[in-house]
């Protein structure tokens, strides 16, 4: 009954033109519930290329012929409170987008020009999905586990057959974990972990031979990207201040990670042509000192 109410609370405040409602029920000191709605409008436009190769993702703004972009989203969730002071949290949400854009097939968007939407076709996408968040903070030991299942799909009636395609961006499986560890008196050393598992790209079906689907926009999903950072930080009391001295490593165990994929002469057999990945960053060192006064 809580959490219809807090549901509903967000219809009424819809009614009365309310452009952003949220509500908490907390059902005692444990428990609460959450429910929210949202209205969001942006005055710049994303557009994003599916093509491989080099990213060349544009942020572009508004025109006469373009509105601007809006999105109304929906939300429901649960906060419980755990033993050995540790939460735990499940929120579903939808989210129905409109005014999106995408380039228009074969074609190229000259962003220095004063009227570029003659490049573009506009359409409408919805998102939806369930987040996880798992936190604890201990004496010596912080941690927060993050996990959301997802899908984001777009639609344009001039694109991909008039059929539905997947966001780019639209990764099913996230996944974020930190741990934060005091191993002495002004020392501490933080570990965390990322994981998405691939964005999409369009390939041209008669290169790339054996895919099973029929379709063209967004048809190929790039290996999944992942990656391990550790950090050691060391503080310090000054006269005025205190100053820190942190040791990072990104990607500890070199993972590489695709950065754009391409296609190019299969080495064994130059007649042919393979499909490659590009990584960006293999492991990578750093060091930094912050003064704060």
């Amino acid at each position: 009954m809580l959490l219809l109410k807090a549901i509903c609370s967000n219809f009424i405040a819809l009614k009365s033109n309310t452009p952003i409602a949220n509500r908490r029920e907390l059902v005692n000191d444990k428990i609460d519930f959450i429910g929210s709605y949202n209205i969001q409008s942006q005055p710049v436009h994303l557009l994003t290329n599916s093509n491989i190769g080099t990213p060349s993702d544009l942020w572009l703004p508004v025109l006469p012929k373009l509105a601007p972009e809006k999105s109304e989203q929906y939300s429901v969730g649960v906060n419980v409170k755990l033993p050995l002071n540790i939460e735990f949290g499940v929120e579903a949400f939808y989210k129905n987008m409109n005014n999106l854009i995408e380039l228009k097939p074969e074609m190229a968007v000259n962003y220095q020009s004063v009227d570029w939407s003659e490049s573009v076709l506009t359409g409408t996408g919805n998102a939806k999905g369930l987040e996880f968040h798992l936190n604890a903070e201990m004496k010596k030991l912080k941690y927060n586990l993050n996990y959301t299942l997802s899908k984001s799909d777009r639609l344009f009636e001039d694109l991909n057959h008039g059929k539905p395609f997947p966001f780019k961006y639209g990764s099913k499986h996230n996944i974020s974990a930190l741990a934060i560890i005091e191993i002495g008196k002004n020392k501490s050393l933080s570990v965390s972990w990322v994981y998405n598992s691939g964005y999409y790209v369009s390939l041209s079906l008669d290169k790339f031979f054996g895919f099973d689907n029929n379709e063209f926009k967004n048809n190929f999903k790039t290996p999944a990207f992942h990656h391990l950072d550790l950090s050691y930080s060391v503080k310090k009391q000054l006269k005025k201040g205190v100053g820190e001295w942190n040791f990072g490593i990104y990607n500890a165990y070199c993972r590489t990670n695709p950065f754009y994929i391409y296609f190019a002469e299969d080495k064994n057999d130059k007649s042919q042509q393979r499909l490659y990945m590009q990584g960006l960053f293999p492991i990578v060192p750093s060091v930094s000192y912050t003064y704060n006064f």
